[in-house]
């Protein structure tokens, strides 16, 4: 992925996708209006419309971390916003920056429980090393160089219809998994479990497992599947990492328990 991929995102040329990036724009502009801080190029509030946090040039992941979508702009954002409006040139890693930054944040201090959890699980079975705390490690963006980050919806707007998430899927998600080609990925809720397993035409390898074709993430989560369609990897269906789910619908330490089981079942197939 390089800066034409970054400028797909905020240029789409589906007509679906377009809609979708001019309704999250209209979230942002709603959310931080201009008197909130002195802007008034829309393409600043369109940069914030959107995510994308792969740094092409010093990246090396062999994972991936799979979400459902940035989420909705809150009024913290408007630091991002000003680092949009004071970005100095045209370098398109200057503007990846601030999407890695603000993913290290809600990793690393919004939601650090759940990157002790599943952060913590990996290393202790190998997958990563880290020399500092899961939570250091998540706050600094040192897991950027283990984990290829990315959102099936890269706008801050909601994906609700069919084909708009098969516009997303065909435009952006296809795309980033042939390039990544991760050894190991993680789907972090219904929505980007239900993506990827339609693409990759996923199927369980436990024996034992053998889940009815609706079920929920809750009942397949922590679980392997291996792809059949468009590349060789396996993928490990996880409950999202946000406090609606991590830690209210499982505890730090069954989660744990659960990124543990699925990487020990993966080992046995590499």
């Amino acid at each position: 992925m390089n800066s034409e991929y970054l400028n797909r995102i905020e240029h789409p040329e589906p007509r679906t996708l377009e809609q979708l990036r001019d309704k999250a724009i209209q979230n942002v502009e709603e959310t931080l209006p201009n008197r909130s801080v002195d802007v008034h190029d829309q393409a600043v509030f369109r940069k914030l419309a959107f995510t994308y946090y792969h740094d092409w040039e010093s990246d090396d992941p062999t994972y991936m971390m799979v979400s459902e979508d940035p989420g909705g702009i809150q009024s913290r954002h408007t630091s991002d916003l000003i680092d949009f409006a004071e970005l100095s040139g045209d370098d398109p890693l200057e503007q990846v920056s601030i999407y890695r930054d603000f993913a290290s944040r809600w990793l690393g201090s919004d939601n650090a429980r759940f990157a002790e959890s599943f952060f913590g699980a990996c290393a202790d079975e190998g997958l990563i090393e880290f020399d500092q705390s899961a939570r250091a490690y998540a706050r600094s963006g040192g897991f950027f160089d283990d984990f290829y980050l990315t959102d099936v919806n890269k706008y801050r707007a909601s994906a609700s219809t069919s084909r708009e998430i098969a516009s997303l899927t065909a435009y952006f998600t296809a795309p980033e998994l042939r390039t990544a080609d991760p050894n190991l990925i993680f789907a972090f809720g219904n929505d980007a479990w239900d993506v990827l397993s339609r693409e990759l035409a996923l199927t369980p390898v436990e024996a034992g497992h053998n889940p009815t074709p609706d079920a929920g993430i809750t009942e397949i989560d922590g679980h392997l599947y291996r792809s059949q369609r468009l590349i060789e990897t396996h993928v490990v269906p996880l409950l999202h990492m946000s406090g609606q789910a991590f830690g209210a619908q499982r505890s730090p330490n069954e989660y744990a328990d659960r990124v543990t089981q699925a990487v020990r079942s993966w080992k046995q197939f590499t």
